[in-house]
């Protein structure tokens, strides 16, 4: 079994190398780094490669995020019923994956898709071999038209192209929802519900689908993507993403670096905590005088 999985694993690395070509400079630092040896160096340096966040060690069984020691639930998704059978991600999201997600989200760095698919594609024939069919978190027509492509539909169609596993257009998003960057989970499923739906459940009726995105953060969007499939009669729902958000508490724990807006978002909120404490102080003092 391992030979067969070295093997797959060699072969996608291969063709993905092949399908990409952006073997000129490096996609995350932006040094040279010509030809190179199949295993990641075309797409990347060898120091920024050997520095990925690539998120192999122990995991969360469900979710699939980072974790201390191999769990059936983590901190992430713990108590909640979970509309998905299962969830992956190449890396967790953290330098310079996290700054190459963004160019890919909202700098128009389409190229971008093209080079996180390789690593996703083995994450799927490692996780999903038997899934029939692949289809992607939906964009409304607006949203769409404004950014001029849809990131996760851009990383399906690499992906696919490198699995064999077909694309369907299978989900819709009628609403155009505020944007969550600043929500948490419960903001995040609130303003989620009834947002995405199955537009013909004849593309998903009895098979087992993987739902491919950029990242999982709270899941929300994975969750009501999944149950809007399961709702279609979609036999199993696999969700499948460059990268995931590891609780803040286990990334420390693991000694995860943290993205610069993270660790600038925590300094921030740590001089916001020690302003007010002052304040409770001087009016402490003032009231007692």
């Amino acid at each position: 079994m391992g030979k067969i999985k070295d093997f797959i694993i060699r072969i996608i690395r291969e063709v993905g190398r092949e399908y990409t070509r952006i073997d000129r400079t490096c996609n995350a630092c932006g040094r040279e780094c010509f030809g190179g040896t199949g295993t990641g160096e075309s797409l990347f340096c060898k120091d920024c490669y050997e520095h990925l966040p690539l998120n192999k060690g122990d995991i969360c069984s469900r979710c699939g995020r980072s974790s201390v020691e191999p769990v059936v639930a983590c901190e992430s998704c713990s108590g909640e019923e979970l509309p998905f059978d299962l969830a992956r991600s190449s890396f967790y999201y953290a330098p310079p994956i996290d700054g190459m997600i963004r160019n890919l989200k909202y700098d128009n760095r389409r190229y971008l898709a093209r080079v996180l698919s390789p690593f996703m594609a083995e994450t799927a024939m490692i996780n999903f071999s038997d899934a029939d069919v692949m289809t992607f978190i939906p964009m409304p027509d607006k949203a769409k038209k404004r950014r001029g492509y849809n990131q996760a539909e851009l990383l399906a169609e690499s992906v696919s192209e490198i699995t064999g596993v077909a694309v369907v257009n299978a989900l819709v998003k009628d609403v155009d929802t505020d944007r969550q960057a600043r929500l948490n989970r419960s903001e995040r499923k609130m303003n989620l519900k009834g947002a995405i739906k199955v537009r013909n459940k004849a593309l998903v009726a009895g098979k087992r689908v993987i739902v491919v995105d950029d990242v999982m953060t709270t899941g929300a969007t994975a969750e009501t993507a999944a149950a809007a499939l399961k709702k279609a009669g979609a036999d199993k729902v696999y969700v499948l993403t460059a990268a995931s958000v590891t609780d803040a508490r286990t990334a420390r724990l693991l000694g995860q670096e943290r993205s610069v807006s993270a660790v600038r978002r925590e300094k921030r909120n740590a001089r916001l905590i020690k302003k007010l404490e002052r304040q409770r102080k001087r009016a402490e003092r003032t009231k007692g005088v």
